[in-house]
């Protein structure tokens, strides 16, 4: 005890503060200024109201009527949810039982789209079972009340909308979850098809399996159940043409919904080429306007050069620094440091610009004869 004592962690700053929060809003009062006997912290009181939100518990930091009704069952707000959405049925009451035992299904060999509703048409513990029809008797329900595996998968989804996850390709057992984390779908599962999926039991990765949760158990989630969280607009380069492209993306959290293309303003386009033109190597004839420039005293700032060169452009490919110096300043340019040098013979030669700040000409002696003075 003396030893473990200083190490121990207060469950308050452990455990899922949703059913707490649930239990003072149901009281009339606000979690934030709660005289809590440890007060947790602020990013965790605001993790469980956003769990509370998205179930449909509270709106505008007060309860809702499906609120009120979760705060009168003794289950966590997911199950309660849960519950709440089938109407009290028996499957919906079956697999809130077997959810709230945390207990591990056996593994189901057969293909499914639901793992818990496989496991009710095996040998259920009749500890279950009793703790099923109680739930519904607490719920108010003392008929049997059946419902299909549509209703139930769509009620678990009502207690889980943050647990969806998707599959990074068809068939595939690996998963992006909705808070953007990597996951696997465990061989106990039987659950082997379905784009979207429900994580309703998730443990995170063993030795061996790298840091991606595993989902033990799972359900399937139709596309059209789910409801943008957010859209968002991506642009980025096409690394082929060079050229800027632009999608909207309706996000369900951090997994995308759908996918269209738009079309990118001017602005947008400019700036993104400018930052992938500064991202290669220069030119040497951008290397050479550049050592140009600071020969004749000129300010030559990179990136506000490539951000007014890139303007109108449509492909990185087409920028080339010079076309950002106005008139003016091309004039004064090649007054002080020209680009080329016109020899005596009539022929015009480049001039090299050198890092040292030093200029180079390299020329037939002949062509200089009848030169009067250095150039």
């Amino acid at each position: 005890r003396d030893r473990l004592r200083p190490h121990r962690e207060a469950d308050i700053a452990r455990i899922d503060l949703s059913g707490p929060v649930l239990d003072v809003l149901s009281w009339g009062g606000d979690p934030r200024t709660f005289e809590w006997f440890e007060r947790p912290t602020a990013d965790r009181l605001e993790a469980a109201l956003d769990l509370l939100t998205r179930l449909g518990a509270v709106e505008r930091g007060a309860l809702t009527p499906i609120g009120r009704r979760m705060s009168t069952l003794a289950l966590h707000p997911r199950l309660a949810r849960i519950l709440i959405e089938a109407d009290g049925a028996t499957e919906a009451a079956l697999a809130c039982a077997m959810l709230s035992e945390r207990q591990v299904l056996p593994p189901h060999a057969a293909t499914t789209t639901c793992d818990l509703l496989a496991a009710m048409d095996r040998d259920v513990p009749p500890h279950i079972r009793r703790n099923a029809r109680e739930l519904q008797r607490a719920f108010g329900r003392t008929d049997v009340r059946s419902i299909d595996e549509r209703t139930l998968r769509r009620a678990l989804l009502a207690g889980y909308p943050d647990r969806v996850a998707q599959r990074r390709n068809p068939g595939d057992s690996r998963v992006r979850l909705a808070t953007g984390h990597g996951g696997w779908i465990g061989p106990e599962s039987g659950v082997r098809s379905g784009e979207f999926v429900l994580a309703l039991a998730v443990e995170g990765g063993r030795r061996g399996d790298g840091t991606e949760a595993r989902i033990r158990i799972a359900s399937i989630v139709e596309r059209d159940w789910l409801m943008p969280t957010s859209i968002e607009r991506v642009t980025g380069i096409d690394e082929s043409t060079g050229m800027v492209r632009a999608v909207e993306r309706e996000m369900y959290d951090a997994l995308v919904l759908k996918e269209r293309p738009v079309q990118p303003d001017p602005s947008e386009i400019a700036a993104k080429l400018a930052e992938a033109f500064l991202s290669r190597p220069l030119s040497e004839g951008d290397e050479q306007l550049l050592r140009r420039l600071r020969f004749a005293g000129i300010e030559a700032d990179l990136r506000r050069l490539a951000s007014a060169a890139a303007y109108g452009k449509r492909s990185v490919h087409d920028i080339v620094l010079l076309d950002a110096l106005d008139w003016n300043t091309r004039q004064e340019l090649d007054r002080k440091a020209p680009a080329t040098f016109t020899a005596p013979s009539g022929r015009t030669h480049r001039l090299e610009y050198r890092d040292d700040g030093s200029v180079a000409l390299s020329i037939k002696l002949q062509e200089l004869f009848g030169l009067p003075e250095t150039p």
